[in-house]
């Protein structure tokens, strides 16, 4: 996939993203969100060996469930992969690297009139 075409999936896919304003007032038990990410690094090279890394993206699937209209658990997992790619004068070397996170969290949530702060507190594994 070309860079242009990988960078036009990632800005249509963040356009899905927009607020949607058919939404129910009342803060509901259940939450479900999948977003999309990308990451576009920039290679370093040290004492001769050069890195750099394939843009890439990936994506990230939460599921929140409250028990009142505050309190609630989280969990996430998340999934990348990108091409770790070492130059030397000796030759390169590619190695893929699969991503993958998994999270949990506690939340605590405000439902105001327009917005719901909220805070996490928790653990996860990359």
């Amino acid at each position: 996939m070309s860079n242009k075409r990988l960078v036009a999936s990632v800005a249509a896919l963040a356009a899905l993203a927009l607020p949607v304003f058919a939404q129910d007032e009342s803060p509901s038990k259940h939450e479900v969100a999948v977003q999309a990410f990308g990451s576009f690094v920039t290679s370093t090279t040290q004492d001769g060996v050069e890195n750099k890394a394939t843009h890439s993206g990936g994506v990230l699937g939460t599921y929140r469930f409250f028990f009142s209209r505050h309190h609630g658990v989280e969990a996430n997992y998340g999934y990348a992969l990108n091409t770790q790619s070492y130059g030397s004068p000796a030759g390169a070397l590619g190695v893929k690297t699969y991503s993958h996170e998994v999270s949990g969290a506690y939340v605590f949530r405000v439902p105001l009139r327009r917005i719901t702060p909220f805070a996490l507190a928790g653990v996860g594994a990359l």
